[in-house]
């Protein structure tokens, strides 16, 4: 099939194409469910992910409830971490680092942007890296911790960073993750209201900065793949049809048609819907060594 790419998750061939964005073409694989983006022109990192990109993300962290929420993540690692030494991948500008510091973690910070780099790195108990995610080489066994916050759907190579975050942790160390979810019914539901013009845009593609789209299947299949154990795998941020109603304009009379139905309907419109995000705890095994697998060479052949 001449539209068919490989899969950047198992290798396969069985892939087909959705969607088109933003000059970017969405392909399915359906061996695994890995959706992903291609051939469309990628961002330049220090262009995109400047000062401006990062202020209304930093403005947000000031908030009390984002506050209580990474307390409660770092009160999480620090309670099942093998040491005080914590990795940040894909840090962006988040103080997420900054309060790690002050809980008595050992830092270091890791993203593609030069700006957020620079700017958690200036501060006490913060190290820097400048590296692409998508190619890291993390020292082995350096992290008893890492966190990874909406960072791998931004990622060409979410398998190959996976790979690297398993041996860069300690035996016993932890991963938390979060990022969108990607079911296949939400997909195809909300795919299917743009494209009779319902919907602005497809389900949170997103593409040149949304690259990869995991549901919760198969990202649990490739964290015990790469050698994770999964402790914990939940879906958060619940949206209703309601909610999803109330957030499109009225331009058309389809949508005000749309909006007016789940408004008549709302006892049973607010209750039904998706969940947003995946949130995982996953943890390297004390007792078994990494798997040796090669997912490098198998996309090569």
């Amino acid at each position: 099939m001449t539209d068919s790419k490989t899969c950047r998750i198992c290798a396969s061939q069985r892939t087909s194409p959705t969607i088109r964005f933003n000059d970017w073409q969405v392909h399915r694989c359906s061996d695994c469910g890995f959706r992903f983006a291609e051939d469309g022109q990628p961002i330049v990192y220090e262009d995109h992910y400047d000062e401006d990109y990062f202020a209304p993300l930093m403005q947000r962290d000031q908030m009390d409830k984002w506050s209580r929420i990474y307390a409660d993540r770092l009160a999480f690692l620090r309670q099942n971490a093998p040491s005080d030494r914590l990795l940040e991948a894909g840090a962006g500008a988040s103080t997420f680092a900054l309060n790690a510091v002050d809980q008595g973690f050992q830092v270091t910070v890791a993203d593609a942007a030069p700006w957020a780099v620079d700017f958690l790195s200036s501060h006490d108990g913060v190290t820097g890296q400048l590296v692409d995610l998508n190619q890291c080489d993390f020292p082995a066994g350096q992290f008893g911790a890492i966190h990874c916050s909406h960072v791998l759907e931004h990622l060409r190579e979410p398998r190959q960073f996976l790979e690297q975050c398993l041996s860069t942790l300690q035996p016993g160390g932890v991963m938390y993750l979060s990022f969108p979810a990607y079911e296949g019914r939400v997909l195809g539901f909300r795919d299917g209201l743009y494209r009779l013009g319902l919907a602005n845009h497809p389900y949170n593609y997103q593409a040149p900065d949304h690259l990869s789209y995991f549901d919760a299947p198969c990202i649990r299949a490739t964290l015990e793949q790469a050698g994770f154990e999964v402790v914990r795998l939940r879906r958060i941020k619940f949206i209703s049809v309601r909610d999803t109603a109330e957030r499109m304009d009225d331009s058309g009379l389809l949508r005000k048609m749309v909006r007016l139905a789940a408004t008549a309907t709302s006892p049973i419109s607010r209750r039904v819907g998706f969940h947003r995000d995946l949130e995982i705890i996953a943890r390297r095994p004390r007792e078994k060594s990494i798997p040796q697998v090669e997912p490098s060479a198998r996309r090569a052949a």
